[in-house]
């Protein structure tokens, strides 16, 4: 008998819940008289729980009957996929805060609360001190409010910060990002330009 099994997110719909073929239906097939039953690839077959806290609801349906579990994916703090630093970074001319020696930060990464609410920059030198002012916090919590409300990629977040330097950008060599969310904070390793 083949039958199918199928999971639903109930808080919200991400993308990147999905079985490893990259779909949301897995066919698997129960030969007469088996105690378990066969997916095309095995025994077992991967499963993706995206990029978003909530409940999913997985259903199995054989011939007539159909049974559900809950799985609960818990709020965590955001996770940072790459992170990147570039240096005299191009930007808008007729923008007040663009100079010549202007420095960048890529964040890619994703939360799965979608409650980021607090960035935190830090700079430092080539000497591995932080560079004055220290810590720069940008709330947050309203543009990424905004975005996920937005979004159709579940969690899933990019960051492009610019900052202008008064002075020789050469003597910025790294950077440390804070992100906080509902869950907590994390903090990016160094990103070093």
């Amino acid at each position: 008998m083949t039958s199918s099994a199928k999971p639903i997110l109930l808080i919200e719909d991400d993308p990147a819940i999905s079985f490893a073929d990259g779909t949301r239906s897995a066919s698997f097939t129960v030969a007469k008289g088996a105690t378990a039953g066969q997916f095309v690839s095995g025994p077992l077959l991967s499963f993706g729980t995206g990029t978003t806290a909530g409940t999913l609801t997985f259903t199995v349906t054989l011939g007539s009957n159909t049974a559900q579990t809950a799985v609960t994916i818990p709020a965590a703090t955001a996770g940072i996929d790459a992170a990147v630093a570039a240096r005299n970074a191009a930007c808008d001319a007729t923008l007040s805060y663009c100079t010549t020696s202007n420095v960048e930060l890529e964040i890619n990464g994703w939360d799965n609360t979608r409650s980021a609410s607090q960035l935190v920059f830090t700079f430092f030198n080539a000497s591995g001190d932080p560079i004055a002012p220290g810590n720069i916090v940008v709330p947050v919590a309203s543009a990424f409010q905004q975005y996920f409300a937005g979004s159709a990629l579940g969690g899933v977040f990019g960051i492009h910060a610019l900052f202008p330097v008064n002075g020789d950008s050469i003597q910025v060599a790294a950077a440390e990002v804070q992100v906080r969310n509902s869950a907590g904070t994390v903090r990016t390793s160094r990103i070093v330009f």
